[in-house]
């Protein structure tokens, strides 16, 4: 079990620092997220789908969407804790 935690452990800092970098702006931030997500990451983790949906919205939202802004702003926030229970209810971990 405790390969598990370390694994959970390492993913999540990819996945932060993955979002740190689109935060950022760095133009290669979603390509190197995308490479991570077909080699490494294991894809049974709810906080996996929640930072792809994130780092996509805040690529549009520094494009400069104003839908995605919106998004970001105003329904992701009510959203997410629903997506999360769906997800929990489809199986993957939290």
């Amino acid at each position: 079990m405790e390969g598990d935690s370390n694994q959970e452990e390492m993913t999540r800092q990819v996945v932060a620092d993955c979002l740190k970098a689109i935060s950022k702006g760095d133009p290669d931030a979603g390509l190197v997220m995308a490479h991570q997500f077909l080699s490494d990451i294991p894809n049974e983790y709810i906080f996996i789908s929640i930072a792809v949906i994130e780092a996509l919205v805040m690529q549009s939202v520094q494009l400069g969407s104003e839908s995605a802004k919106n998004f970001q702003d105003n329904t992701w926030p009510k959203m997410k804790p629903a997506l999360i229970k769906r997800l929990e209810r489809r199986g993957l971990k939290g």
